[in-house]
């Protein structure tokens, strides 16, 4: 049998702590990917939000699970097992997954908000209309400044930039680890942990 080529998904593989663990432990990481990256997709309008289908969803993230394997098998450094300590990973990347989702979804929920109060100071407040790409009311120039952001967002490589934050959060933090304890000193900098981190 030919040895696994450098770089390809199966040399990752061979050479990760997921091989060495049990049978089971690649199905668990994929669901604490998923912990993490479905509220983003659920929360932000450039992946659909409440448009999409849940199977569309669910399609797309384990469609991103795949491209992002390699990156999670690399900072993966211990085995995962289903235990009661997998429960707690996977609120703990909920809870991540939560706050980045939020985070990226703020410009678009603060222009909206501008185009509404605009709206609402000019008398217009009665027109509210159904906005398709968070499936709420919304007044027509709040509509507007969304879909603007939408294109702008795209326009400068937004969502590849989201990638980028993602694959960053996580070698800050591993699926399999919990915070580490320099985030809750008070010189803790963020800046210098992901400098080496990242090193």
């Amino acid at each position: 049998m030919p040895e696994p080529t450098p770089g390809g998904y199966a040399y990752y593989f061979m050479n990760s702590a997921i091989a060495q663990g049990e049978p089971t432990a690649v199905l668990a990481l994929m669901f604490l990917f998923f912990a993490r990256f479905m509220p983003i997709v659920a929360q932000a309008p450039f992946f659909g939000a409440r448009v999409l289908p849940r199977p569309v969803k669910v399609t797309f993230s384990l469609s991103m699970f795949i491209v992002f394997l390699p990156h999670l098998l690399s900072v993966t450094t211990e085995g995962i097992n289903f235990n009661n300590y997998l429960l707690l990973l996977m609120a703990k990347e909920f809870f991540i997954g939560l706050l980045l989702g939020y985070l990226f979804s703020m410009p678009f929920l603060v222009v909206q908000s501008t185009g509404i109060f605009i709206d609402h100071q000019r008398g217009g407040a009665s027109l509210m209309v159904n906005d398709p790409t968070i499936q709420n009311q919304s007044s027509p120039l709040g509509t507007i400044f969304n879909y603007i952001m939408i294109v702008f967002f795209f326009g400068m490589d937004g969502p590849f930039l989201v990638f980028d934050i993602l694959i960053n959060s996580y070698t800050i933090i591993p699926p399999n680890k919990f915070f580490s304890a320099e985030f809750f000193c008070d010189k803790f900098s963020l800046l210098d942990y992901a400098n080496t981190a990242f090193q």
